[in-house]
C-alpha cells in the first residue's frame, strides 16, 4: 500500500494524472483495510494516502474531492495528535495549508484564512520545537496570510501580519 501511495505522487509529478488517482485509491483501500484490525499501526500511512490522492486531484482541478481527501487526513492527523501531542505537528500544519489553497480554488475565502490562520499557528508550534526544520515552511505559511489579506483588500490586517512577518525575517538575519 506504501507503494501505490508512492506511485501515486510519482505518476502526479509525471502528470499521469489517471493512474496517480487509481494508485492512490488502492493505497487508501488497502490501508482501510488494514486499519480496521489495527487503526493506529496504519493512521499515519492512510494520512499520507489520503494526501497524495488530495494532491493529484487538486492538480486535475477536482477541488470537491481534493478537499475530501484533505479532511479525512486532517480528521485522522487531530485524532492521531491526540496520543502523540506534537510528534505530528509539521502534518498538520502542511495539512491545512494545503486545505486553505483548495479552499482558495473553490473561492470559500472563509474557510481558507481559516485553515491559513491553523497553518501558520501549528507551523508557529512546531517552529518552537524544531526551529531549523520549520523555518521555510513557517515562513511560507506567514507569508501566504499576507498576501491573502492583500488579495482581500484588507490592507490593515496585512499590516498587522507583516509587522511581525518582518521582524521575524530579520531575526533570522541576525543569526
Amino acid at each position: 500500500a506504501l507503494a501505490y501511495t508512492n506511485l501515486c505522487s510519482c505518476l502526479c509529478q509525471l502528470g499521469e494524472h489517471s493512474e496517480s488517482i487509481e494508485y492512490g485509491k488502492r493505497a487508501i483501500s488497502v490501508f482501510e483495510e488494514f486499519s480496521l484490525r489495527d487503526a493506529s499501526a496504519y493512521q499515519e500511512n492512510l494520512s499520507l494516502s489520503y494526501c497524495s490522492l488530495a494532491g493529484t486531484l487538486c492538480e486535475c482541478e477536482k477541488y470537491e474531492e481534493s478537499l475530501e481527501n484533505y479532511y479525512k487526513a486532517l480528521d485522522i492527523e487531530e485524532e492521531r495528535a491526540e496520543s502523540l501531542g506534537n510528534a505530528n505537528i509539521e502534518t498538520l500544519a502542511r495539512i491545512c495549508y494545503n486545505i486553505s489553497i483548495v479552499c482558495g480554488y473553490l473561492e470559500d475565502y472563509d474557510n481558507e484564512e481559516s485553515y491559513l490562520l491553523r497553518s501558520v499557528e501549528e507551523y508557529r508550534k512546531y517552529y518552537e520545537i524544531l526551529p531549523e526544520a520549520a523555518e521555510y515552511n513557517y515562513l511560507s505559511a506567514f507569508r501566504a496570510a499576507c498576501v491573502f489579506y492583500i488579495e482581500s483588500g484588507e490592507f490593515e490586517v496585512a499590516r498587522e501580519w507583516l509587522t511581525p512577518y518582518i521582524d521575524f525575517v530579520q531575526t533570522l538575519n541576525e543569526q
